[in-house]
């Protein structure tokens, strides 16, 4: 039903990941692991694509790669330092079965932490989910963002082909605490992206939806809400 795509150079977080994605799903899914290391692990409900990242690709360059691969009929990005609540493909494939008009992005929204990200006012998903035939037609997270932004430029990228990004009705994401090792080299002490990742998406995206914002710091643009 859905294709993970997840970026590791961690065996033992990919492992652990693993370990949550065969306790917690419900449906078939396909898990494609982009990683420079082989390793041996099998699903209960499931099957396990490995690409061997050759060079460095960045974790956005994972999830653009992985993607290309996917077999499912749906596609969402998954991390090594967060874990999935049990039965969650359950309660994400449920919100699809609603009459849909156009493209439609669903993001995973945190069982516990309450806020949301935004961008220009837009909603964006930290984790969206994604038809596969949408994805195919506007691409998914782009290996042109090292660390940051490509959520944010694929919601975009939604809403400006007449879509919607909607944050799920149930959390359903929960971080590991293996995520706070991020807070090294961050922008503001918040934002996981490089100065680069903030020029790339407001060259491409602040002329059509930057009015307005103050567009010389992360905050004055992408900001958090509480839902």
């Amino acid at each position: 039903m859905i294709s993970l795509t997840l970026p590791s150079i961690r065996v033992g977080a990919l492992r652990r990941t693993l370990d949550n994605i065969n306790q917690t799903t419900r449906n078939f899914i396909e898990v494609i692991v982009v990683a420079p290391f082989s390793f041996d692990y099998q699903l209960r409900n499931g099957k396990i694509v490995w690409l061997k990242e050759e060079t460095p690709l960045g974790c956005n360059g994972g999830h653009e790669l992985a993607a290309k691969h996917a077999t499912q009929n749906f596609i969402a990005p998954w991390v090594d330092d967060h874990l999935f609540i049990n039965g969650w493909d359950l309660i994400v494939l449920w919100e699809f079965m609603v009459p849909q008009i156009g493209m439609r992005c669903i993001g995973l929204r945190h069982a516990i932490e309450p806020q949301v990200g935004t961008v220009f006012g837009k909603y964006y998903p930290y984790f969206p989910v994604m038809r596969k035939a949408d994805v195919e037609a506007i691409g998914w997270f782009s290996g042109e963002y090292k660390r940051g932004f490509a959520d944010c430029d694929l919601a975009l990228r939604v809403w400006d082909k007449g879509g919607i990004c909607v944050p799920s009705e149930v959390g359903v994401v929960l971080k590991h605490p293996d995520d706070s090792r991020k807070m090294d080299d961050l922008m503001e002490g918040e934002a996981r992206c490089l100065p680069q990742d903030m020029d790339l998406f407001l060259r491409r995206w602040s002329k059509k939806y930057g009015a307005g914002y103050d567009l010389s710091r992360i905050r004055g643009f992408n900001q958090d809400i509480l839902l």
